[in-house]
């Protein structure tokens, strides 16, 4: 699972931290490509938010981000 920037609510944080089998990965609108891609091939879920403004348009749930991540499934 990963994340941009911040979660929802930190409480998101602590249940994902009772979770062992869960990796979580943060990732910054600034990550370079060689640091996104594997993170995005790897990952099965996003924690993703609403506020569009506020992420680098790379990140938001487009098909092409899908895509993304289904080529290595």
């Amino acid at each position: 699972m990963f994340y941009v920037r911040q979660v929802n609510h930190p409480c998101f944080l602590e249940i994902i931290a009772q979770r062992p089998e869960i990796r979580l990965d943060k990732l910054e609108n600034d990550s370079s490509d060689a640091a996104v891609a594997p993170i995005i091939a790897a990952a099965h879920a996003y924690q993703i938010g609403s506020a569009r403004d506020e992420l680098n348009s790379r990140f938001h749930a487009t098909r092409d981000l899908i895509a993304r991540n289904a080529e290595t499934c």
